[in-house]
């Protein structure tokens, strides 16, 4: 090939290169403006969006209802082009929340809100692949809360002191049995029934009301609560040497000592009983977590001051039964054709600044722990379930709360002022019980915005 041909194909190369790179430095400004073109619509459609779920927020509080596209009750002015907007009440926060479960849909069959539950707003835009979630969980205050029933005074009438007279009937403290029981200043739920006489049990604020509240999580099942209380342990929340047994290896533990002598919080894997009966006030914060029941009161009868007083706080938390057991020893002469002649009636006194988690709440009276005859056949003794507690704090069950009491005289129901003075079972809220703890209960309402 001649010099010229070949100056003609280098000639021929050079264009040929020139041209596609012409040709790639179009086609990629091509495919960039639309990209970029692309991008300002996304982006433009993902702020319209997130003004749309700001108003879906609104109209969700405001008129507590999940049909937000109905025309007929909103105006659908919205600022998205192409988008699913989903309401839905749910039950399985945590999980959903921090271990991506599948929502688990609850009163789906409705447009109101109940709040029951938590609820989750979602706008999906399928055309850009954007998808906005606000989460709503409202905790109301409470302080008590029965995730069954609510029962008062479950043996009415209620008598005292219980011992049998004439093997036919037994005395009775009162004509007027209404307030054995009695909540002041408090917010009272239950789930499913109150059962027993109400009148005179709740001062004005206190009136019972039907809701339901979500069950925390560690509260679910006993799996949950284990794996809960892991997680505490491995935060350092509770030291080493206030845990007793394990998960294999359960044991009753029995606190007989001055509980001024202890704070912080505790693991039980098994049963606790707390038996103080120093009489001083407790002064500390003590929180116990058990894994199956609780027993609280002392048996110390023959102390008249074996009282058991929280001034500071104390916390129980357990997936079992929390029973409220506090004591009296009752002493009389029963002379024939004479009647009956009391000789002594030694009371103590049971309750203060308490909080308590757990599946089932009972206050225990009406009833006698033992009875036995003195010197004379017609001397007798009784040692009895007196029926006086006052909670000044917050009581929460994922099942009942049995309140009985019994007033020695009908004392209570009139100055919550002096509470160590108060008989039967007494209920004031008292939201300090909650304030600066070293975990979270959850109780908390919470907020959670998210792109998913």
């Amino acid at each position: 090939m001649n010099r010229k041909g070949v100056a003609l194909l280098q000639a021929m190369l050079f264009m040929m290169l020139f041209l596609l790179l012409i040709s790639s430095y179009v086609i990629s400004t091509y495919f960039q403006a639309q990209f970029s073109e692309n991008r300002v619509k996304r982006d433009k459609e993902y702020y319209a969006l997130e003004s749309d779920l700001q108003r879906a927020i609104y109209l969700v509080k405001k008129y507590n209802r999940k049909d937000l596209t109905n025309s007929s009750l909103f105006n659908q002015m919205w600022l998205g082009e192409d988008f699913n907007i989903s309401v839905k009440e749910f039950d399985n926060w945590d999980d959903y929340v921090n271990n991506g479960a599948t929502i688990h849909e609850v009163n789906s069959s409705s447009p109101q809100i109940s709040w029951d539950n938590p609820v989750a707003i979602n706008i999906y835009s399928s055309s850009y692949d954007i998808s906005l979630e606000y989460l709503i969980k409202q905790i109301p205050d409470f302080t008590i809360y029965a995730g069954n029933n609510l029962i008062l005074n479950a043996n009415q009438p209620n008598y005292y002191p219980y011992g049998d007279y004439n093997f036919i009937k037994k005395f009775e403290d009162s004509s007027d049995i209404n307030n054995d029981v009695r909540v002041e200043n408090s917010k009272v739920y239950y789930k499913n029934s109150i059962t027993g006489i109400q009148t005179y049990k709740f001062d004005s604020t206190s009136t019972p009301q039907k809701k339901s509240i979500e069950i925390p999580h560690y509260m679910k099942s006993q799996s949950d609560f284990f794996a809960w209380i892991d997680k505490l342990k491995n935060d350092g929340v509770v030291p080493n040497n206030h845990i007793f047994g394990n998960e294999a290896n359960n044991n009753s533990v029995v606190i007989a000592q001055n509980l001024n002598d202890i704070s912080g919080v505790y693991v039980i894997y098994g049963n606790l009983y707390i038996k103080d009966a120093t009489g001083d006030d407790i002064s500390k914060d003590i929180i116990f977590i058990v894994t199956g029941d609780i027993w609280v009161g002392t048996e110390n009868l023959f102390n008249s001051g074996a009282n058991f007083w929280i001034a500071g706080r104390l916390g129980l938390i357990c997936s079992g039964e929390v029973k409220f057991r506090n004591y009296s020893r009752f002493e009389y002469i029963d002379i024939p054709f004479v009647g009956r002649v009391e000789i002594s009636y030694m009371d103590q006194i049971l309750g203060g600044n308490i909080f308590v988690i757990a599946d089932k709440i009972v206050f225990y009276a009406n009833d006698y722990y033992s009875a036995s005859s003195g010197i004379w056949l017609w001397r007798k003794i009784y040692e009895l379930l007196n029926g006086t507690y006052t909670i000044s704090g917050k009581l929460f069950s994922k099942t009942d709360i049995i309140l009985e009491g019994v007033d020695n005289a009908e004392k209570s129901g009139s100055d919550f002022s002096q509470l160590k003075q108060l008989k039967g079972t007494n209920v004031i809220d008292n939201p300090a019980v909650f304030e600066n703890l070293p975990f979270d209960l959850g109780f908390s309402s919470a907020n959670v915005w998210r792109e998913k």
